[in-house]
């Protein structure tokens, strides 16, 4: 018998995109499912569209709160569901017929703790793509998991795309950053996990949207990726060693992304600066020894024996 699964999706500001993502989740081939809307204190029409499609559909739920950011209510609609299993949805975003019921098969088939598939970025007008032609997917330990995710970039460091056991979930409270606050809670729950169900099917679909949250961001702000990567790898060196040398290479990435980011205010900032670079020191041999980090972040920490400034020449990742 199929067990109840419950979809999270946090709301704010986002009237144009609701219908979509909830018409996707309506879609949905796997049933019994809830879908919960918590409006996070949205100050456009959002709570409305949300309240007219709760009034409609029986599966679906609304929760109001006042903002506190997307974290805040990821939680509040983890501790209200009433699945035996969870997965989370961008209310700009929308997926696949088959998101649900695929990984919620490959956690039964797989006996697995938690499952992920992949995410396809779209322009935010596109028209939803024909349902995914599924593959098998593989049980991994977490070591290999974040081995996907940090070194060969098949796997996103976030919950979405992801499906998770309730119970354990929330016993996760979510850290106060204010960005990547739900990669933190993506590494804290599959850390301890025995087996993952992975699969590489596109089964979430990213929007792009200019006017999305982190184009707004000062550069300052950025410094939380360092923040998270110093608590999540000091967590994988007690909890899950053989992860470790994954959770390094991201610190190291992560810590030069950040750099150049603070580049311009950098003078404005030594304390986090002098924080990076310590970092980088700490780690780059490391790196320079690993032969699975990209060849860019090995060429950043042999050109960071020259200083900081030099990896601003020659190195650079994708945008966040």
């Amino acid at each position: 018998m199929s067990e109840l699964v419950s979809v999270v999706v946090p709301v704010y500001n986002t009237e144009p995109y609701i219908e979509r993502c909830v018409e996707s989740l309506l879609a949905q081939t796997y049933a019994p499912l809830e879908i919960l809307l918590v409006d996070d204190g949205s100050s456009d029409g959002s709570r409305s569209v949300c309240a007219g499609l709760a009034e409609r559909y029986e599966n679906v739920r609304l929760l109001c709160r006042e903002n506190s950011g997307a974290a805040a209510a990821r939680y509040e609609g983890t501790c209200a569901a009433a699945g035996a299993y969870v997965a989370f949805v961008d209310s700009d975003d929308f997926v696949d017929p088959q998101y649900i019921s695929a990984m919620y098969d490959a956690i039964r088939r797989l006996d697995a703790d938690g499952a992920s598939c992949v995410y396809r970025r779209v322009p935010e007008n596109a028209p939803q793509p024909p349902a995914a032609v599924l593959s098998d997917p593989e049980p991994v330990d977490a070591a290999r998991f974040f081995g996907m995710m940090f070194y060969e970039k098949r796997l996103n460091a976030t919950v979405n795309t992801k499906m998770f056991r309730a119970d354990r979930l929330k016993a996760i409270r979510p850290e106060k950053l204010l960005v990547g606050e739900d990669s933190y809670v993506c590494y804290q729950y599959f850390l301890d996990c025995g087996r993952i169900a992975v699969t590489t099917d596109e089964l979430y679909y990213y929007v792009q949207r200019e006017s999305s949250a982190l184009h707004s961001y000062e550069p300052e702000i950025f410094y939380d990726y360092v923040v998270l990567a110093d608590q999540i790898t000091g967590a994988a060196a007690r909890r899950c060693p053989p992860a470790l040398p994954a959770f390094v290479n991201r610190l190291v990435e992560d810590n030069f992304v950040v750099y150049l980011k603070l580049g311009a205010i950098s003078k404005q900032v030594p304390d986090k600066i002098e924080h990076i670079r310590n970092n980088i020191k700490k780690y780059r041999r490391r790196i320079l020894f690993d032969r699975r980090a990209e060849p860019r972040t090995r060429l950043a920490c042999l050109a960071s024996y020259a200083g900081l400034r030099a990896v601003a020449v020659l190195y650079r990742l994708k945008k966040r």
